[in-house]
C-alpha cells in the first residue's frame, strides 16, 4: 500500500481470477463536456463518463462438474486519485472495506474508508444499471456508469465483487487507469 492514510485490514488481496478476468470490460473514460472544466491546484479538470460493462456471456463460468452460469458483478466503488495512490496491492493487506465488498458485495465501507484520503481527488459508489431499474448486481451485457472530473495525471480505480464467489473482486491493476494520455483525455475501451 503506497498510501498510509487508507486504513487496511489483515485480509490479503486476492489476485489471479484467471479466465474470469476477461469477462469484464471497462469502456474507457470519455470526455462528456466541450467546455473547459474547473481549474484546480492539480490543473484544469475534464468531466469523464465511465462505463463498467459486464462483457461476459450467459455461460461464461464452466465449473468442473457443475452447471454453466453467468458472471455477475455487484455494486462497487470508484476513485480518481494521484499516481502515488494504490487502493490495493498484490501480497499486501487490503484496504478497509475491501473484504466487505469482496465477500458481500457491500461497497459502503470501502467508500467511507477512501473518501477524503490523501491523494483521492474524487470517489463514490455505483449501484444502478445504466439501462435503469433498481440498484443491484448486473449480469451479462449490463453496465454501471458514473461521471467523475479528473485532471492530467489523475488515475481511475474501481472495485466490484465477482458475485459467484464469496471472496473475489474485479479491479484494474493497482495503479489504476490513466485518465489522460499524452495530455489528451482518454477515450474508448
Amino acid at each position: 500500500m503506497t498510501n498510509d492514510s487508507i486504513p487496511t485490514t489483515r485480509r490479503t488481496v486476492l489476485t489471479g481470477v484467471a479466465s474470469a478476468l476477461t469477462a469484464v470490460g471497462v469502456a474507457g473514460a470519455q470526455e462528456t463536456t466541450t467546455e473547459a472544466g474547473t481549474t484546480t491546484a492539480r490543473g484544469e479538470t475534464t468531466a469523464f463518463q465511465v462505463r463498467i460493462v459486464n462483457a461476459s456471456g450467459p455461460d461464461a463460468l464452466q465449473p468442473e462438474g457443475g452447471e454453466p452460469g453467468p458472471v455477475v458483478l455487484s455494486p462497487g466503488v470508484y476513485a480518481a486519485h494521484s499516481p502515488s495512490v494504490q487502493l490495493f496491492a498484490s501480497d499486501e493487506s487490503a484496504p478497509e472495506g475491501l473484504e466487505a465488498l469482496a465477500e458481500d458485495g457491500d461497497p459502503s465501507q470501502l467508500a467511507s474508508a477512501i473518501e477524503g484520503a490523501d491523494g483521492i481527488v474524487a470517489s463514490g459508489t455505483f449501484d444502478t444499471p445504466v439501462a435503469g431499474g433498481e440498484p443491484g448486481p448486473i449480469g451479462p451485457g449490463d453496465a454501471y456508469g458514473f461521471q467523475v472530473e479528473a485532471a492530467p495525471g489523475d488515475r481511475l480505480s474501481f472495485a466490484t465483487m465477482f458475485v459467484p464467489s464469496n471472496d473475489l473482486f474485479f479491479a484494474p491493476g493497482p495503479n489504476g487507469i490513466e485518465f489522460f494520455r499524452d495530455g489528451d483525455p482518454s477515450r474508448g475501451t
